[in-house]
């Protein structure tokens, strides 16, 4: 005769395991200090979500222009500048 429960056991180990990492978890967030503590600033970072992602967008901008600058405001690197001192020099001799 064939099996044909073998699926629906599996299933059951499945939402047994999830189900105690469901309540470990809860346990922690409500039953510690520390876990309540990051349940709070869980709570508030999601609260202000959308004005946390506009803060970190524009400092990501303002990052990336003062990059930007400092790329164009770069003096010539230390090789090239010597290198054409080398062939001023050489070219007078």
């Amino acid at each position: 005769m064939e099996k044909k429960n073998e699926h629906q056991l599996s299933n059951f180990w499945f939402g047994f395991v999830f189900g105690g990492m469901s309540i470990l978890t809860l346990a922690y967030f409500f039953g510690t200090k520390n876990g309540r503590r990051i349940l709070k600033d869980l709570l508030y970072f999601s609260e202000n979500l959308e004005e946390n992602l506009e803060i970190l967008l524009k400092k990501i901008k303002e990052s990336e222009k003062k990059n930007k600058e400092k790329k164009e405001n770069h003096p010539t690197p230390l090789i090239t500048s010597l290198a054409e001192k080398i062939r001023n020099l050489s070219q007078s001799h």
